[in-house]
């Protein structure tokens, strides 16, 4: 619920698609059996802002549920069935995944031999972003897959960030309007507010502001001085 509000905020939209993996082994007669049965879940979810958290979380809940309950249907008949036009550049019908590893994977122990994990990475990313929690114990570990052709490592640090911000607000008030969460830091606030708003500059008392404009004009008169929607005009025109 959290990582779709994260979303939301970002692309200013309030009708969002998360992919998420399924064991596909709803069955207690699958779960021995070797082999990839893995499926692909399409989550699409409605964070709108006049929603409590509560309320929201209670969709997702929902959500979620119905899709498990309709996980043996294949992703790929899923996109056959919407038609949906591939490219080559991007994933069909979503960018981003959630994985929730929640596997519980037993340590072994054998009579005088140690093991560790190896560690490995993954080069390429397969998605947009990929969000990964793992539950280990008491605690759920984050890791955040990205495309480095698209965000720079500084970005997704700060993404990050408000991630973390919006965990904390619903912790602390489930009851929260959507609309309301604050995801920035005070920091950030603070830069937008008060640093990007110290506009404060010397200009000459003595001449009227046609006459200041004038005189960029004679300076720059092909340059832009003003936008809206698609047209432009330039200080000469």
């Amino acid at each position: 619920s959290a990582y779709n509000i994260l979303l939301s905020r970002y692309s200013g939209q309030e009708d969002i698609i998360v992919g998420s993996p399924i064991a596909g082994r709803p069955h207690a007669d699958l779960q021995g059996i070797v082999g990839m049965l893995v499926n692909t879940l399409a989550m699409r979810n409605y964070p709108k802002g006049e929603k409590t958290f509560k309320e929201f979380l209670q969709d997702v809940k929902g959500n979620a549920l119905n899709a498990y309950e309709n996980q043996e249907y294949q992703f790929d008949k899923l996109i056959e069935e919407l038609d949906i036009k591939r490219g080559l550049s991007r994933n069909v019908l979503f960018d981003t995944m959630f994985v929730l590893q929640n596997l519980d994977i037993k340590e072994l122990e054998i009579d005088n031999l140690k093991f560790k994990q190896y560690e490995f990475e993954n080069k390429i990313s397969k998605f947009d972003l990929t969000l990964s929690a793992t539950e280990i114990g008491e605690e759920i570990i984050f890791n955040m897959e990205y495309c480095t052709k698209l965000y720079k490592k500084e970005t997704i640090e700060r993404l990050i960030g408000h991630f973390l911000n919006i965990l904390k607000k619903v912790a602390e008030n489930p009851k929260i309007k959507l609309s309301e969460i604050e995801m920035l830091s005070e920091e950030e606030k603070r830069k937008i507010l008060v640093d990007f708003n110290d506009t404060k500059a010397e200009y000459p008392k003595d001449k009227t502001i046609y006459e200041l404009f004038e005189e960029q004009v004679e300076k720059t008169p092909n340059n832009i001085a003003v936008v809206y929607e698609d047209k432009k005009l330039t200080y000469r025109e």
